[in-house]
């Protein structure tokens, strides 16, 4: 249990112990932060992969009644509209890890209803709730990330200026992995046609 300085000062009047900040201390907090930051790096670079993928796979194998177009609408009217009442509220009452899995749920029931043929119904509910969750989840890597960068500097009693664009910069370049990887799909899809 951390205390600021004011909180210290008072315990030290009253006679209590101060955690004191150890090397053992402070090597063990970095390594929790930065053990959370490379979990959340490789959870977001993975889910965004599937949920691309999924994404690009139903419109090309659900062309019938245009099911894959009309699902990807789905998700993207359904990410707008929650992108304004959702994200808070749901940080607030699951918290950020919880977000997380809930995502994964979501991308996999996604991709679970893109098999499911002529039930067109279900891929269209499994779109809306994906396109309900990706707002959140887009929120909750930023919220995280920031946090998890205060965290680091405090630690290491550096300035947040250096941090937290470094942090960013670290998770953007895990994250555009799977962005590289996508694009590239694309333009094999793009030279098979051809």
């Amino acid at each position: 249990k951390e205390m600021d300085s004011s909180t210290q000062s008072n315990a030290a009047y009253e006679g209590e112990q101060i955690p004191l900040k150890t090397d053992a201390n402070i090597s063990q907090s970095k390594r929790s932060v930065v053990t959370s930051f490379v979990a959340l790096c490789l959870c977001c670079m993975l889910l965004n992969f599937a949920s691309k993928t999924g994404l690009k796979l139903n419109e090309n194998i659900n062309i019938y009644g245009n099911v894959g177009i009309i699902s990807s609408a789905i998700i993207t009217g359904c990410t707008l509209v929650a992108g304004m009442f959702l994200p808070n509220p749901m940080i607030y009452i699951l918290g950020y890890w919880w977000i997380l899995f809930t995502f994964i749920i979501t991308v996999v029931l996604y991709t679970s209803a893109i098999f499911m043929g002529k039930l067109s119904w279900i891929n269209f509910v499994a779109s809306g709730l994906l396109g309900l969750m990706t707002s959140p989840f887009e929120t909750v890597k930023g919220s995280f990330i920031t946090e998890l960068s205060m965290n680091y500097a405090q630690i290491t009693e550096q300035t947040t200026d250096i941090i937290i664009p470094r942090f960013f910069g670290i998770f953007n370049g895990i994250y555009q992995i799977s962005e590289k990887n996508n694009f590239r799909n694309e333009n094999v899809d793009e030279i098979e046609s051809n």
